[in-house]
């Protein structure tokens, strides 16, 4: 509320000075009328600010300005307080639909400004205007072509106060969160005061056409694009008026009306073009600045797609690799097992054949727990994989797990223990969670000794649940605890009989957990066996 009533004032302040400058010190006989009548402009900035509870403080202030122009007739005072009061609001409806984010954004923006902001309200009440002073008796017109006159040259003068006042604004508005540097200050200056001393030459010359402002002040507009035009038009509008009503300039004619409709038709002729340059100029800035931001934007995507490629590039040669040596040494290694079982078998001799059937056994599930990661590395990297998480038994999942492992775990000579909750239940994508603990599982199973332990742990957490599995094996240093945070490339390994290894299952423990929200922690000591544990939130 304090911060109306603050703007409230300066609004009557600045619209009751305005009108007294302009009828003091422009005043153009014989028709009284205010050359330089800024009101109109100030009062639209002012509904434009403040919203339309500022049409009583605009009537006021027309209300205090007339009073001291105007007969004591209270029915005069009224109707010029409700024409200036109309006129502004009619100004302002307009405004906020021909340019509701500012009238000097383009060209088109700004043409329907002049046509529906600066031209039409006064146009709809400068008739009335006149004939109000007309009727009051503080003015009188002799003949019907003076009649008319004072009202063109009313409304041309509302029309010129409009457009000084609301573009100025507007670009004010537009400046308000860009910062100048010093250089752009002194050189704005420099431009304005040659600006100021053209207008001074001009002025003082009779014979010199005031068509050489357009040279500084293309220059401002060039320079500070709308800003530098909307108050190079001003400076060169006040100054030309109040230079040509007080008797001197290029517009000295017998008659000041004709004088007065010359100044202003130069005056718009020149002001006019200027805006539109500056309007273009500003655009072409904008466009260039966002057509840079869009070309670092390629830029940087180019590049994330160029590091993409080299990482599905690398991918693809550790693809093939595992294809061309992992995927196949089990397999020959299956093939020759089973030419030795029909050896013994053609030859009768079964002594072999059960150890034979054992290894190929294994070969055989390594071989197919190495395909079904392929399989599920291939899917993730394609999207085709969908992550539906929905209430899952955990404790059921793990138990499938470790009955896939249970054989080759005896084979191997190694104990599972488990320590699950049992009923935990959690939301989880099931495909997504059985192959996290197979890969887990096996993965310990492959790098614990004969004899070692595995144990499997799932418990409830405050914001979820952890699993972790726990073995007795070989250990990792630090090396190769980060080795298996980095690329595919740098997985590759070895079980403690051989077992080929390579990679991907950790990698998929990895990601899925991820898409899960969870986290990935792994404690290892070189010689005396790791620790994955990993923890899940409630919902992911």
């Amino acid at each position: 509320m304090l911060t109306f009533l603050r703007h409230s004032l300066l609004l009557i302040v600045l619209y009751v000075t305005a009108a007294w400058i302009g009828t003091t010190y422009s005043n153009l006989a014989p028709s009284n009328l205010s050359v330089l009548w800024l009101p109109p402009g100030i009062a639209i900035v002012g509904l434009v600010v403040l919203g339309w509870r500022a049409l009583p403080i605009i009537a006021i202030g027309s209300l205090l300005f007339h009073m001291q122009t105007q007969s004591d007739s209270l029915t005069h005072l009224l109707s010029l307080t409700l024409l200036d009061t109309i006129q502004p609001a009619i100004g302002t409806w307009m405004y906020q639909r021909v340019c509701p984010h500012g009238c000097l954004s383009d060209e088109k923006r700004f043409i329907r400004f002049l046509l529906g902001v600066a031209i039409l309200p006064p146009l709809l009440t400068s008739w009335a205007v006149i004939l109000t002073i007309q009727s009051s008796g503080n003015v009188v017109y002799e003949s019907a072509t003076e009649l008319l006159m004072a009202i063109g040259n009313t409304t041309v003068s509302d029309t010129l106060g409009i457009l000084i006042v609301i573009p100025l604004y507007d670009a004010l508005l537009g400046a308000k969160n860009r910062s100048a540097g010093r250089r752009d200050i002194i050189e704005f200056i420099a431009l304005l005061s040659l600006l100021i001393l053209v207008l001074i030459w001009v002025s003082s010359t009779r014979t010199l056409r005031p068509i050489v402002i357009l040279i500084p002040m293309t220059l401002l507009a060039l320079r500070n694009g709308v800003i530098g035009s909307s108050i190079g038009f001003a400076v060169s509008a006040i100054t030309m008026i109040i230079a040509t009503v007080h008797g001197y300039g290029p517009f000295l004619t017998e008659e000041l009306q004709t004088e007065f409709l010359g100044l202003i038709t130069v005056l718009i002729s020149i002001g006019l073009p200027v805006h539109l340059i500056a309007i273009n100029v500003r655009n072409m800035k904008i466009f260039a600045v966002t057509l840079e931001h869009r070309v670092d934007e390629r830029t940087s995507e180019l590049k994330q797609k160029e590091a993409r490629l080299l990482e599905l590039n690398q991918d693809k040669d550790r693809l093939m690799s595992i294809i061309g040596h992992d995927l196949r040494n089990p397999i020959q290694g299956i093939i020759g097992l089973g030419e030795l079982v029909v050896g013994d078998v053609r030859n009768k001799t079964y002594a072999d054949v059960e150890s034979y059937g054992v290894m190929i056994q294994g070969s055989a599930r390594q071989t197919l727990q190495l395909l079904q990661n392929l399989l599920d590395w291939s899917a993730t990297q394609s999207g085709r994989i969908r992550f539906n998480p929905q209430p899952t038994d955990v404790s059921r999942l793990l138990s499938e797990a470790l009955h896939v492992v249970a054989d080759p775990a005896k084979a191997k000579g190694i104990t599972l223990k488990v320590d699950v909750e049992m009923g935990l239940t959690a939301s989880v994508d099931k495909q997504m969670m059985s192959t996290i603990l197979r890969n887990l599982v096996s993965n310990s199973l492959k790098f614990t000794f004969s004899g070692g332990t595995i144990l499997t742990s799932a418990h409830s957490t405050e914001r979820g649940f952890r699993l972790s599995v726990t073995d007795t094996g070989v250990g990792m240093t630090e090396e190769q605890i980060e080795a298996l945070e980095g690329p595919l490339s740098n997985l590759s390994t070895h079980g403690t009989e051989g077992e080929p290894g390579s990679g991907l299952g950790l990698l998929l423990v990895n990601d899925f957990t991820h898409k899960h929200g969870g986290t990935v922690r792994i404690e290892s000591e070189l010689g005396r066996g790791t620790t994955f544990e990993l923890d899940f939130p409630t919902k992911p």
